[in-house]
C-alpha cells in the first residue's frame, strides 16, 4: 500500500473528503466494451467496479481498490472511506467497469 497517494475529492455538494487513493501508478484503464473494442478511462473518483461473485453484486470505487492476499478489498461509498468490502478473488465470475458520471473530482493530491 506503499504506492497510494493522499486525495482531497470535491463532491457534488461541495464539501471536500481526504483519503488515500491509487492514482499515481495508475493513470488510465483498459477495458474492453460492449461491442469488443478497447475502451480506456481516465482514473478519476468515479469509476465504478461491479463485481458478480456468488450470486450477488458489489460497487466499489476503483481509486479505493486493493488486492490483498486472496481477495479484492474496496470501497463503495466515496463518503464513508473506511467503509470497506473484501471479496475472495475465486468467487469472482464477472467484473465491469463504467464511470458513474458522478460529480467527483480530484481537488488536491500529495
Amino acid at each position: 500500500m506503499n504506492s497510494l497517494q493522499q486525495v482531497r475529492v470535491s463532491g457534488p455538494y461541495g464539501m471536500p473528503i481526504s483519503y488515500l487513493a491509487n492514482v499515481a501508478r495508475i493513470p488510465t484503464i483498459k477495458c474492453v466494451g460492449s461491442k469488443n473494442e478497447e475502451v480506456v478511462l481516465q482514473n478519476s473518483p468515479s469509476i465504478e467496479v461491479r463485481f458478480t461473485h456468488n450470486g450477488k453484486r458489489n460497487i466499489m470505487y476503483f481509486d479505493r481498490l486493493f488486492i490483498k492476499d486472496s481477495s479484492v478489498v474496496g470501497s463503495p461509498s466515496t463518503f464513508m472511506p473506511g467503509l470497506m468490502n473484501v471479496i475472495p478473488l475465486r468467487d469472482i465470475t464477472k467484473i465491469e467497469v463504467q464511470d458513474g458520471h458522478k460529480n467527483f473530482h480530484y481537488v488536491d493530491r500529495q
